[in-house]
């Protein structure tokens, strides 16, 4: 009886350990864009994921850098490319005051 207690238990920690990482919760990740002032520049830079899940599928289209800075606030940064555009995003409504502001100079792979 006791060697079947024994073996009861292994297996029960056998198959939680198993199957634990089934059941781990990730923590939300998001990807995030920090604009430095650097002299008379301003750069930004991401780092992260970009999850589409649960976002719609709009358009294809064309864009280029550009900081949109309200209503809704948006950021695209890189070359002018052809972009999938998909809406639902969540996240800040506004950056401050202002209305489009356009970069001079533009680099890196194209994000936003």
């Amino acid at each position: 009886m006791k060697t079947f207690i024994l073996a009861a238990i292994r297996c029960s920690l056998m198959f939680t350990a198993v199957t634990a990482s089934v059941f781990c919760i990730r923590p939300a990740q998001a990807y995030t864009v920090t604009l430095e002032q650097m002299g008379s520049n301003v750069v930004a830079n991401g780092s992260g994921p970009i999850n589409l899940t649960g976002l719609t599928f709009l358009m294809q289209g064309i864009a280029g850098a550009v900081i949109k800075a309200a209503n809704p606030a948006f950021i695209l940064t890189g070359a002018t490319v052809g972009v999938d555009i998909y809406e639902g995003i969540t996240g800040p409504t506004s950056f401050g005051s202002g209305g489009i502001f356009f970069p001079t100079i533009s680099s890196g792979d194209p994000v936003g």
